[in-house]
């Protein structure tokens, strides 16, 4: 049985015993007449375009290629920005052939707190830390703390 928040099954005992040629030494044992029911925490996320099924999803630590990409991105526009080598959003737009609004978006990428892109570089953020999670927000907190609580709050979507 999948949920939104679980992933559950249940097998029955005597069956999957007899299924691996195992014995039971007491067939009236109450423990092995039982089902075996396995439940473990999960949650759908999108990852880089693609939506997968993630086991533990507070736990689990998986690479973002997507994220870790717009970030390095992110920072290439900025370094461009405060050296002179591009005037504007405007220009970085043009020369990408994108929208000022979209390079603006991914721009606040280059402000994360850097524990929190050494997190996302080592594919350790929490699961609902995507670029889509990121980069669709009307404001990403320009403090680090609130940054900190942001992620903290998408762990638990």
């Amino acid at each position: 049985v999948v949920t939104d928040t679980e992933l559950v099954l249940s097998l029955d005992r005597p069956r999957l015993l007899q299924t691996l040629d195992a014995t039971l030494s007491n067939t009236d044992n109450e423990e092995t007449n039982s089902s075996l029911r396995i439940t473990e925490p999960m949650a759908f996320i999108n990852r880089g375009g693609q939506l997968k099924l993630v086991t533990a999803p507070e736990q689990t630590s998986q690479y973002d290629p997507a994220l870790a990409k717009a970030i390095a991105q992110a920072h290439a526009w900025y370094t461009e920005l405060t050296t002179g080598k591009v005037k504007s959003l405007k220009a970085i737009a043009e020369r990408e052939q994108l929208t000022p609004s979209w390079v603006a978006r991914y721009l606040r990428l280059a402000f994360l707190a850097p524990d929190l892109v050494d997190a996302i570089l080592n594919g350790k953020q929490p699961s609902g830390v995507t670029l889509r999670a990121l980069t669709n927000r009307a404001r990403l907190p320009s403090d680090w703390s609130e940054q900190r609580a942001l992620f903290d709050q998408l762990a638990h979507r």
